[in-house]
């Protein structure tokens, strides 16, 4: 059995007679690793579909287009030709085909939703660290809840002044060195009950704010916001400098009211 007819079987092995062998489409699904990759993208397609636009009502161009599929279906002869049946099954496939791409774009280019920022590679590079941190047990060049002893000790490493901002109802673990885009940045580790938080300090030019949205702007030139690898960071600038805030457990808006209120 080649790939193309085990495929069909497995994705409409209900809808198939009783003399379809669907073991033997699945035993080749088993051993083909190119079928398996297939199916599981599929799978993954219809998860995305599923989750992302759960809550989003349908546009108006995909009902029609929908209805028109019906329409045109309905109003065919039942009694058809090959070559009919095969025109109709072409017109259906690329409605489908419609269908699908309107659902991607509802999905990554809605316009209710927020601007691109993956477009700052530093959004990514941030979370990365973050998550990379958290990976290692918070591994921490120095171990401190002193502030003092803390901006000292960057003092002599990074080439601008360490100030850290004093954070509502969070407890400050201690700081390490690391590099972002080649550049040598503050880590701070700080921790709410159960929940880990990086805090960031970099020199302005390094990261460009332009592109990001901002979400907040309260007594600030402005926070600004991006998602990477599942975490929410937050941005400001203080003095020619960058500060940001990341956490995989808190929202953007538990983040923005922790600067808030610092």
């Amino acid at each position: 059995m080649n790939c193309l007819t085990a495929r069909k079987i497995i994705l409409n092995r209900e809808a198939n007679d009783i003399n379809v062998d669907i073991s033997v489409a699945q035993l080749h699904v088993n051993n083909c690793p190119d079928c398996q990759l297939f199916l599981s993208q599929l799978e993954n397609l219809k998860h995305i579909l599923k989750t992302r636009l759960m809550n989003q009502p349908a546009p108006a161009i995909l009902r029609e287009k929908i209805l028109a599929l019906i329409t045109a279906e309905r109003l065919c002869n039942p009694v058809v030709s090959k070559r009919t049946y095969f025109k109709r099954r072409i017109l259906v496939g690329a409605g489908t085909a419609a269908v699908i791409s309107i659902l991607l774009l509802m999905i990554y280019q809605n316009p209710f939703q927020r601007k691109i920022e993956y477009a700052n590679p530093a959004v990514r590079a941030l979370a990365q660290d973050h998550i990379a941190s958290k990976l290692r047990g918070n591994s921490l060049d120095l171990q401190t809840s002193d502030t003092a002893e803390l901006e000292h000790w960057f003092s002599l490493r990074v080439d601008f002044a360490v100030r850290i901002p004093t954070l509502n109802n969070l407890s400050l673990l201690g700081g390490r060195l690391c590099v972002i885009n080649g550049e040598r940045v503050v880590s701070l580790a700080f921790q709410k009950q159960s929940v880990s938080i990086s805090l960031f300090i970099v020199d302005g030019d390094v990261i460009d704010l332009s592109r990001m949205r901002v979400v907040d702007a309260r007594n600030r030139q402005g926070i600004y916001h991006g998602d990477a690898k599942g975490c929410n960071v937050i941005l400001w600038q203080e003095k020619g400098l960058i500060f940001s805030l990341v956490s995989e457990d808190m929202n953007e808006h538990e983040l923005i009211e922790l600067v808030a209120k610092s």
